[in-house]
């Protein structure tokens, strides 16, 4: 049976969850003080972050018919930098320097911003490769959330991640319809909003919970030194990126398998 839904409905819907989870955010900031704040002023300041991801969420819904296409985006990419900024700060852990995070995310969006209204001025028939680079930072963003909990949490962090790879290919129907298509299919845009609540219940099934480190999330491994055929106890460094890389194969995968979906499935809801 088709279920009806209209694409106000599903939109309102995506920004309530995101209004709840920005409030619920600032309550705890402002009332909650969980023990963790401090005695770790990193999980504060990461936390932070978390909290103005939900805000751009919430402005991106807000504009979502209002808006042009190009500044709908940027605040696509807002959302996303403050997501990224959010995975330096928690990875970083203890050494965290919010100073250089902040340069960090000030010259992502400063290139994608470029990207978007560039794309958009000089080519502006490639839709298709226009939103390509906001949708893979964005894939990129998501999966670096759920690996920095996986690395943190392990195991208990599995269901987030299945989340977060879920929500990575349910968002490109959605960047399809609004910026190719000019119109919102209300299933994909239903089950993003599902997405978003699993997400948030999830994020606060773990966060305020002591992980198995606080450090630093090292992204290199030490590997022994052979002379003359024999180990000895000195070290080189060399790249690890097994995890990264592994991470960034599994977003871009999500992001290819949302492209596939976009057009060919049938809608799950709403209209043809």
């Amino acid at each position: 049976m088709n279920i009806y839904l209209s694409d106000t409905a599903v939109q309102h819907l995506n920004l309530a969850i995101s209004v709840i989870f920005f409030l619920l955010a600032i309550a705890i900031l402002i009332f909650g003080r969980p023990k963790r704040f401090a005695d770790l002023p990193y999980t504060r300041t990461a936390f932070v972050f978390w909290m103005l991801q939900w805000l751009g969420f919430v402005l991106i819904f807000f504009l979502y018919n209002k808006a042009p296409d190009t500044v709908v985006l940027l605040f696509v990419d807002l959302q996303t930098s403050l997501a990224l900024g959010f995975f330096f700060v928690y990875s970083a852990g203890k050494e965290f320097q919010l100073l250089r995070i902040i340069a960090y995310i000030l010259s992502i969006l400063t290139v994608s911003t470029i990207w978007n209204f560039g794309f958009h001025e000089f080519l502006p028939t490639w839709k298709s490769m226009w939103i390509d680079f906001s949708g893979a930072l964005s894939a990129l963003a998501f999966i670096l959330f759920g690996l920095t909990f996986f690395r943190r949490y392990r195991l208990p962090s599995l269901p987030l991640m299945l989340v977060t790879l879920c929500y990575i290919v349910l968002q490109r129907p959605v960047y399809t319809g609004r910026f190719i298509e000019g119109h919102l299919h209300p299933g994909w845009v239903l089950a993003l909003a599902i997405g978003k609540l699993c997400l948030g219940l999830l994020f606060y099934s773990l966060y305020f919970f002591v992980p198995f480190t606080d450090d630093a999330l090292q992204w290199t491994f030490t590997r022994p030194t052979t002379v003359a055929g024999a180990t000895v106890g000195a070290q080189s460094k060399f790249p690890r990126l097994r995890e990264l890389l592994l991470g960034i194969i599994i977003g871009l995968l999500g992001h290819l398998i949302g492209s596939a979906l976009a057009r060919p499935l049938p809608l799950l809801f709403g209209h043809r």
